[in-house]
């Protein structure tokens, strides 16, 4: 009779010391999760520290950098220093590659990207602000900061950007986070009250081909070609075919 007083009370004192231990890691995932949610990326935390430390010259001064770059290769078919005019045509066609930093696209994007979206008549939804670019392994992360009463958090968009053919690219979401933990991109379309940019989440989700061939800011009668995109570890490099 003892011998089962003492097996019930073992028994008993097993299932409380598991109930306490599975409510402690519940706990602890809880308060992880929490974290995760709250917490800044690293490279978010990173890029406003480089913001700040510089100073408001070196900040404009890569966004001009970065204008230069492609105005640069955009303007090769104008005249050239030694006075000679290059004509890109089908039949002799202009490469050149652009290379930028991410602190240089970063900097432009602070300084330049909501007067260059403005006259491109492109309005960013008023939850959305300090957007932001990180190279990710092969992938860019895309980060702004989202604001919607009392909330805000720093939200990413990781896409896998490949060539699919010539002067066409796919962009693929394959992950949506808020600060470092996973969501699923649904909760952008949820959230933030855009019908464009709903129906943009969606189709880039599922992967969306965009045709990267443009009409020549210069002359009228040229295009550029994006023949190649490349994510590297310190920024963004494109091989860009005028004619």
């Amino acid at each position: 009779m003892d011998n089962r007083r003492t097996r019930r009370k073992r028994v008993r004192r097993f299932i409380a010391y598991s109930l306490v231990i599975l409510t402690a890691i519940i706990c602890v995932l809880v308060a992880w999760g929490v974290y995760q949610f709250q917490h800044d990326p690293a490279y978010w935390t990173a890029n406003e520290k480089f913001l700040k430390e510089n100073t408001s010259e070196e900040i404009e001064g890569l966004a001009n950098e970065a204008h230069n770059i492609i105005s640069n290769a955009l303007s090769t078919i104008m005249i050239q220093p030694n006075g000679q005019r290059i004509i890109a045509s089908e039949k002799s066609p202009i490469e050149k590659t652009i290379n930028l930093s991410t602190n240089q696209i970063n900097a432009w994007l602070d300084r330049h990207f909501e007067r260059w979206a403005s006259n491109q008549n492109i309005q960013l939804p008023s939850e959305i602000s300090n957007i932001m670019i990180h190279p990710e392994n092969g992938r860019v992360a895309m980060a702004f900061r989202y604001s919607k009463g009392e909330i805000q958090k720093v939200i990413s968009l990781v896409f896998d950007i490949s060539m699919v053919g010539d002067g066409k690219a796919m962009f693929h979401l394959t992950q949506l986070r808020t600060g470092s933990l996973p969501l699923k991109p649904s909760w952008l379309s949820n959230n933030i009250n855009d019908t464009k940019l709903k129906s943009l989440t969606n189709e880039m989700v599922k992967g969306k081909v965009v045709d990267m061939t443009f009409k020549h800011p210069v002359s009228k009668d040229h295009k550029i070609t994006v023949q190649r995109l490349g994510i590297h570890g310190n920024g963004v490099v494109a091989d860009l075919l005028t004619k």
